[in-house]
């Protein structure tokens, strides 16, 4: 296969895209197929099987090549995440049973306003103190991450 600059070696983005095109055209002629059979005798039964066989296969082979060329190496920084994680206006969600909807909404509003985090803001406006803060919003347990080491 060539890529539309003329050359050889795909990246894993362009192999992907590629066998998505492929997998649609399959789909379209796998629903024409299905169509056609009249009193359960579906004389295009070959040709369905055919294109239902290839997509597995073109979609495991761009899986493999996605995942080699470009998830292999991945990591995660995790200093760009907690900051991520730690300016997330959501946190103040878990709040609510604290301190009701309207001060959240207010600590939410200040943080966006001022730039801020969550925390910041619900300690600037005085609802509650940084260790009661830090005791009702978990993050860790927002998402369902029951082990806080990994």
């Amino acid at each position: 296969m060539e890529t539309i600059s003329g050359g050889k070696n795909l990246i894993g983005r362009e192999v992907v895209a590629q066998a998505a095109f492929q997998v649609m055209g399959n789909h379209a002629t796998v629903t024409a197929a299905g169509a056609s059979g009249n009193f359960e005798l579906n004389v295009a039964k070959p040709v369905l099987i055919y294109n239902v066989l290839q997509s597995i296969r073109i979609l495991a082979d761009s899986s493999r090549i996605f995942a080699a060329r470009l998830v292999h190496d991945l990591g995660i920084d995790r200093q760009q995440l907690d900051r991520n994680v730690s300016n997330a206006l959501l946190l103040a969600t878990a709040l609510n049973p604290v301190l009701g909807y309207d001060k959240v909404a207010q600590i939410t509003a200040k943080a966006l306003s001022d730039s801020t985090t969550p925390r910041q803001a619900a300690l600037a406006l005085g609802f509650l103190s940084a260790e009661d803060y830090d005791r009702h919003v978990d993050p860790s347990l927002m998402a369902g991450i029951r082990n806080k080491s990994s």
